[in-house]
């Protein structure tokens, strides 16, 4: 098997479906994903990680505690392009109407665009906890929250390195002691 140490390559360079076949194909031993892009391996779960809408400071939404999510017709959308349809907002906005006024190619980008009113945007948790704080946005809650589940995949569960379970069993300690659910 290649080494656990190439995954983050993988990560930082492809999209949800590279990272499958890389899984696949051993190229790497395991990836983050989400559940909803994995399908013939095997899914570790790791945390539920909520989505929020992000806004700048003088939209009208932010007059809402939590938003419906029907409150999101006729808005102007900044967007994460992942290469693919899987990405998880899109499953978000299905039966809504929107403009997407820009394609980001990654999420932190849509942060500045938002900030500026280009438009609004939906983001996970994970990435608001990082990248937030660095721009003068409003994040909201759905009225009714909004998941994804994030974890590990690996080929095969019972055919993996001593070396990717220690990887595993470190990133699962890590997300219980420092990772909020």
């Amino acid at each position: 098997m290649a080494s656990v140490f190439f995954f983050s390559y993988c990560l930082a360079k492809h999209h949800y479906p590279d990272i499958e076949n890389h899984v696949n194909q051993e190229v790497v031993d395991c990836g983050f994903l989400s559940a909803k892009h994995r399908t013939k391996i095997d899914f570790i779960p790791l945390v539920d990680d909520e989505y929020y809408v992000i806004l700048s400071p003088d939209h009208p939404l932010c007059r809402f505690e939590r938003i419906p999510i029907e409150a999101l017709n006729g808005e102007r959308m900044v967007l994460m392009d992942d290469g693919g349809e899987g990405y998880d907002t899109m499953s978000i906005l299905k039966n809504l109407s929107y403009t997407v006024v820009h394609w980001v190619n990654e999420d932190f980008l849509a942060l500045p665009l938002v900030e500026c009113g280009l438009g609004i945007s939906i983001l996970p948790k994970l990435i608001i906890d990082v990248f937030c704080n660095t721009t003068n946005v409003v994040t909201k809650r759905f009225a009714v929250p909004r998941y994804r589940t994030i974890g590990i995949v690996v080929k095969n569960i019972n055919d993996i390195s001593p070396l990717t379970k220690l990887f595993i069993s470190t990133v699962q300690d890590f997300v219980k002691t420092h990772v909020q659910k």
